[in-house]
């Protein structure tokens, strides 16, 4: 439910359309001015008010909620239009009307198929009018019937706004077929002001339908002012077939004189916005900023945008920015459509967009950048602005006009590390609180925890008592409302990890936590061996990891774990000890980690892949495992086997009183004292994996109940996950109509209520996991994709009213994370993401604090009106160090880069000294950034630097430890190379200016054009290339390459830069290519000519993005004796990869392939030609040995 702090009553406002009545003429109470405005007591005034436009240009207070239930409107209740034209023809509203912190509520409104237009509780609000300080709920339905004809300006206030409205809150209902100018507040704002409104509204509109806005379907006209300031929307905008100009705050904000203004600042949307075929400019804020400046700013969405096929302009912040302006504003949303799709921005045509970023998702077809689909059009620029490209799962930002590109300055993809950190922001030059370097407009601000950066207007969390903004008045009313309430608060208090990581250890794949104690298991580590690790949730630290004493490859132990008091199980589904895959699970001591005993089943026949143990539970003395592949009742009919816990012993085998084959029961299970509950996923009583789940007394071992959904149906798979306490039993259906959901029984097996999620999609796999404890539930839901491609997240729900209460995501997110799929809930609730980090995996641990309690109390009282919390110690770590030591770059230049600093006096700020009094050295005085250059210094010359760190307090640590470095000599750069191809001779482009012959024959007419020094390679992307002979270029052992390139443009087509076959015998291919905005090197390996093909290619990839039209260095270095390949960007490394040698290749000299050429800008060799590079390559140099960092780093600064 949408929630702000107003001055006003939150209450619910109705809004659809309607017939109305007159009451009986009578005189209001007052006199209709400032100091003794009309009153409206009761719903006979408030009839009085509505039917006579004698009010109309008054002062107007309301003094007592209305409640309008029975009553149905046809046209707007107060000014309504008393034509069918186009434009307003009534009585305007243009006095002011004062809710005085009341409530409208059930206002109906059905102008049916009529074109009848202005509708809302006002029809039109004039030049003069106020509406303030109201709570409405709305509902308005218009049906035109036609696609030529349609009633225009809906909106749940009003239909047309002239003046203010300030300080309202609404629920609007819109439900409209060929209609435009809808708003959840008004339907167009065409020279008014909106401020400090929050509206939670529900718009539908069908085909054709366009103009649509949580707060305004148009903001703007053609010569008058128009300003939405301070706002908030949220709820969902539904469109269909070709439905345009959709945006969560407005649809269109247009401004069409250059001396008027239109404005959308200082607000945010949390819409979801979907619609169907061929519907265009879409925004997650505005879905078209058009004309004169027409300004969004201060600004932020984060409700996901979706359209389908032949969707034009949809962006998570804009749908296009077309002569407009953006600057200030982010975008968090999932982004959807097919052409010109952005993460911010889907189309930016002669307009600006500055200091803005984007971490959503993003899925398009062509035109499709994680910050911008495509930019055009001379004046067009967009600056100083981020993407995450993990979240964003795109590594290309933007697309440029081939004929008009517009200008790009500093436009970046940034890892979510890089995103998270403040300096990525300051060194761009963007404006944050409490630092002046950017200017003191302090538009940013650090938020309270770790994250991206947020607005200087918004509030990160609920209360701040501690942080660095100091304790304020909304920071008591706060606390007053909370304090020892039954509010919850969530939060991550960590992240948990192996102390031994490693890739591929999946991590976190099962979790169970009792108490404060918590188990993960991790059934990938050392070739899917398996281990699981006990964790104490009070300090967060591991305090055992747990293996088997038989342990063996492949046994998958830690599939599943359990865990109750000073015991804890662990399945191995895959242990062949008594067969393959037959299975088997352990009891340890959780003080100890002592393995107490191995279980195994008392079944004469041990058959392959039951799967025993593939789900475990323990409770007090009872353990019970399940094997859904057992086939005592058919194939993978499933059991599940109850022991005793402290000695081992068998004491039942469960089986279902109807078990049939493919049934799967035992695929999940839980037991809570005598009470077990045991998932069959596959059974089919309501059609094929429609599932159910059996309820078994563990004293006796008898079947108490089968339970079943009361909605099953085919796909279903109830029982693929179950949980229980004394009180209740939970069951997971994961693939329920698309999106999961959860059934709440009590222990007879009768159902009590359903759980879904309140933001529910498609393929979101809710409740593949559940954990419950108490009234309440944690429940996994891998597959939501809402902040990237499966990142997931999980819910928690109060089981006794089947409230959602809150909802889980990572702080840190990444594609793929699968953060959800298993949960825990003791003390503390935990998710597990074992796909995270390369599948090491990862558990997150949250904060569940029902209240606020005394030390919160202690904390705002030390802290009231003293504005910052006093900060005494200077940033850590103390004294300084150094992340990158001093290192020469040149002869004349030496870079260093210091350890981020940490306090909660952010910025920190960092001063480079030189100490040595060198000729050049200079210090670098307080800067913002953790990196500093010292440049003119002399050659071969040594100099001295130490660090500092300080706060925004101007607390300073203590310096450094000194270093020392020379600068290089003017010999020191790299010059043996076997060939150099500067390019400087126009008249022979290919010539060697190593000396040692090879020289180059041009193909296709490359130019010579300018370059980073001197003249370069010009090559068109088509067919141009330089074609080198053979023989003196084979290279069998270490070899660098180093080139300098410009990239014309990005596009989803490998180029490449250089590439050199090793089709002979023992020679080693080597290469540089561009993949995407990615750099990358490939196609290492050595054939012997022993028979067999070669497949061993290997790639490194850049991680940092390569600008377009922008020069780059890029070097490859393989070392033979590590068989290494490293990928450098810019002198700096990006990427490393080990490349095997392969044996048994084919000798293709055998097969009609000879020595094969080295060729700059072509893919080339006897087998194919493709892959041509776009752009500029200069300064190509090729070593046959290994280039050393500073060697490379010289290169870079000495090209």
């Amino acid at each position: 439910m949408f929630y702000m702090k107003t001055r006003v009553k939150k209450t619910l406002i109705l809004f659809i359309i309607g017939a109305f009545f007159h009451s009986a003429s009578f005189a209001l109470d007052g006199n209709g001015t400032e100091n003794d405005p009309y009153r409206i007591t009761s719903l006979a005034d408030f009839d009085q008010f509505a039917g006579n436009s004698d009010y109309w240009d008054d002062w107007i207070r309301l003094d007592c909620d209305l409640n309008l239930t029975g009553k149905q409107y046809s046209t707007a209740v107060i000014s309504p239009d008393t034509s069918t034209n186009d434009f307003y023809q009534g009585t305007t509203f243009s006095g002011n009307f004062n809710g005085n912190g009341h409530s409208i509520m059930n206002l109906y409104i059905d102008a049916g198929t009529t074109t009848n237009g202005y509708l809302g509780l006002f029809g039109q609000i004039g030049p003069n009018g106020v509406v303030e300080n109201l709570s409405l709920e709305n509902y308005v339905y218009s049906n035109c019937g036609t696609s030529t004809s349609g009633a225009f300006y809906i909106g749940a206030l009003a239909g047309e706004n002239m003046g203010t409205v300030k300080n309202c809150d609404i629920v609007g209902v819109v439900d409209a077929r060929y209609c435009g100018y809808i708003g959840g507040v008004v339907g167009q704002n065409t020279s008014g002001k909106i401020t400090d409104v929050a509206v939670y509204v529900n718009i539908q509109v069908e085909d054709y339908s366009g103009f649509v806005g949580g707060i305004a379907g148009v903001n703007g006209s053609l010569d008058l002012n128009a300003t939405i300031t301070k706002c908030k929307s949220s709820g969902t905008i539904q469109g269909a077939y070709d439905t345009n100009y959709m945006g969560g705050i407005v649809g269109t904000n247009w401004n069409y004189q250059e001396l008027a203004y239109s404005i959308i600042s200082n607000c945010e949307s949390t819409c979801f916005i979907t619609c169907g075929d061929n519907s265009d400019y879409l925004g997650g804020v505005v879905g078209h900023n058009w004309q004169n400046m027409a300004s969004c700013a201060y600004s932020y969405a984060n409700g996901d945008v979706k359209s389908g096929a032949g969707s034009k302009y949809i962006g998570g912040l804009c749908g296009a920015n077309d002569e407009g302006l953006i600057f200030d504003c982010y975008a968090t949303g999932y982004v959807e459509g097919y052409d010109r799709i952005g993460g911010l921005c889907g189309y930016n045509i002669r307009s600006g967009i500055y200091n803005c970023y984007s971490i959503g998702p993003i899925s398009g077809t062509t035109n499709t950048g994680g910050f911008c689909g495509r930019q055009y059009g001379a004046g067009s620029e967009m600056r100083n602005c981020f993407w995450d490209s993990e979240t964003s799962g795109m590594t290309v930002g933007y697309v440029l006009s081939d004929t008009s590109p517009g200008i790009i300055v500093g436009v970046q993809g940034k890892t979510t590390d890089q995103m998270f950190d403040p300096n990525t922001f300051l060194i761009a030059g963007w404006d944050y609180v409490e630092e002046v370097e950017n200017g003191q407009d302090d538009n940013w601000r650090i938020p309270y925890q770790i994250g991206y950066p947020i607005l200087h207007w918004e509030k990160d969390i609920p209360a701040d008592y501690l942080g660095s903004y100091g304790v304020d008045l909304e920071d008591l009313s706060y606390l007053s409302d909370h304090w020892l309430a039954n509010t919850d608060k969530t939060n991550e208090v960590l992240k948990i990890v192996a102390s031994d990581a490693s890739e591929g250890d999946y991590f976190g794949h099962s979790v169970c936590v009792s108490g404060d104690t918590l188990v993960v298991g991790a059934y990938g580590v050392q070739d899917s061996r398996g281990a699981a690790y006990l964790f104490d949730l009070k300090t967060g630290l591991q305090v055992q990891r747990l293996v088997s004493n038989d342990r063996n490859w492949g046994d998958r132990f830690g599939y599943s774990v359990g865990v109750d008091g000073d015991r804890v199980i662990v399945g191995a589904y895959s242990d062949d000890d008594e067969g393959l895959n037959f299975g088997s699970a352990y009891i340890f001591e959780v003080t100890t980690g002592t393995q107490i005993t191995k279980l195994v089943t008392s079944d004469l026949v041990r058959n392959q892949n039951e799967n025993f143990g593939y789900a475990v539970g323990i409770s007090a003395d009872k353990a019970l495992v399940g094997a859904y592949g057992n086939d005592t009742a058919g194939s993978n009919a499933g059991a599940a086997y109850v022991f005793n816990a402290n000695t081992g012993k068998e004491l039942f085998k469960l089986t279902p009183s109807d078990s049939e084959a493919g049934d799967e029961f035992g695929y999940s299970l839980c037991v809570d004292g005598s009470v077990a509950v045991v998932g069959a996923p596959g059974n089919d009583d309501a059609g094929s994996n429609s599932g159910s789940a059996y309820i078994f007394d563990t004293i006796t071992g008898a079947q108490l109940a089968k339970i079943t959904a009361s909605d099953a149906t085919e796909g279903d798979k109830f029982g693929y996950s179950v949980s229980m306490d004394d009180k209740f039993i939970i069951v997971g259906a994961h693939t329920k109509d698309s999106i999961g959901c959860v059934y709440v029984f009590d222990h007879a097996g009768n159902q009590l209520r359903k759980l879904t999620p309140s933001d529910g999609r498609e393929n979101q796999w809710f409740g593949i996991s559940v954990a419950i404890e108490g009234n309440r539930a944690v429940i996994g839901s891998p597959g939501d994709s809402r902040k990237g491609w499966w990142v997931g997240s999980a819910y928690l729900f109060d089981i006794e009213t089947g409230v959602e209460v809150s909802k889980f995501t990572a702080s840190k997110k990444a594609t793929a994370d699968l953060f959800g799929y298993s949960v825990g809930l003791g003390n503390h609730p935990v998710v597990g993401a074992y796909s995270n980090d390369a599948y090491r995996g990862s558990v997150y641990l949250f904060d569940l604090d029902p209240r606020t309690d005394f030390e919160e109390l202690m904390a705002l009282s030390e802290n009231w009106l003293a504005g910052i919390t006093e900060d005494v110690s200077p940033p850590e770590p103390n004294p300084a160090t150094f992340k990158l030591p001093p290192m020469a770059t040149g002869q004349s230049s030496i870079s260093m880069t210091a350890n981020s600093g940490v306090d909660i006096s952010n910025p920190v700020k960092y001063y480079f000294a030189e100490l040595s009094g060198n000729p050049g050295g200079d210090d670098s005085g307080w800067q913002l950034s953790a990196t500093y250059t010292d440049y003119g210094l002399d050659p071969n010359t040594q100099y001295i630097y130490t660090v500092q760190i300080k706060d925004s307090k101007g607390n300073t640590g203590t310096a450094s430890n000194q270093a020392a470095v020379k600068t290089f000599s003017e010999t020191e750069k790299p010059s043996d190379m076997i060939a150099y191809w500067s390019f400087d001779d126009s008249g022979n482009i290919g010539h060697d200016d190593s000396g040692n012959g090879n020289e180059g024959t041009a193909y296709n007419g490359p130019s010579s054009v300018t370059g980073i020094a001197g003249l370069a390679l010009g090559l068109d992307g088509v067919d141009d290339y330089l074609l080198f002979t053979d023989e003196p270029l084979r290279i069998t052992e270490d070899y660098s390459v180093n080139l300098w390139f410009s990239l014309q443009t990005a596009n989803s087509q490998t180029q490449t830069l250089l590439t050199k076959y090793g089709y002979a015998n023992g020679h080693v291919n080597y290469g540089l290519f561009l993949e995407e905005d990615q750099l990358k090197t490939v196609r290492h390996g050595s054939q012997d000519g022993t028979g067999g093909e070669c497949n061993s290619v290997r790639s490194a990839l850049s991680v940092t993005s390569v600008t377009a039209n922008e020069w780059h260095m890029g070097t490859t270095v393989y070392d033979a004796k590590t068989q290494t390949v490293t990928l450098y960007l810019d002198g700096q490394f990006e990427n490393s990869v080990e490349v095997a040698f392969p044996t048994n290749c084919y000798n293709w000299e055998l097969y009609g392939y000879g020595p094969q050429p080295l060729v700059v800008g072509a893919n080339k060799s006897e087998k194919f030609s493709d892959k041509f590079f776009a752009g500029t390559i200069d300064e190509v140099r090729v070593f046959d040995r290994l280039l050393s960092p500073a060697e490379i780093i010289s290169l870079y600064h000495n090209p």
